[in-house]
């Protein structure tokens, strides 16, 4: 089973770092909206953890520089991640 650590895009410009076993879990399950603006992939839960701790000991511009690297026009990438394969469970609620 795949896990995915991302970082999301609140109301106001906060960024969140998630994480997640399956992408069925990503759906929008806050009244707030979110962006996933980055995520990435791991094999197994202990690297997504290793990962996750990582960014959260981050600076915020550091987590900005990554994000504007591989997605400059922070679009929401809900519906890439959802049905992303790799053994991860597309939901249609994510999309």
């Amino acid at each position: 089973m795949s896990h995915v650590v991302y970082i999301a895009r609140g109301p106001r410009g906060a960024l969140r770092i998630v994480r997640r076993q399956r992408a069925d879990r990503i759906a929008r399950r806050s009244a707030r909206p979110t962006r996933i603006v980055h995520y990435e992939l791991f094999r197994t839960a202990g690297d997504a953890i290793v990962r996750e701790r990582q960014l959260k000991a981050w600076q915020r511009q550091w987590m900005v520089d990554l994000v504007e690297l591989v997605n400059p026009g922070w679009e929401d990438l809900t519906a890439r991640l959802c049905g992303e394969g790799g053994g991860l469970s597309p939901d249609p609620t994510c999309a």
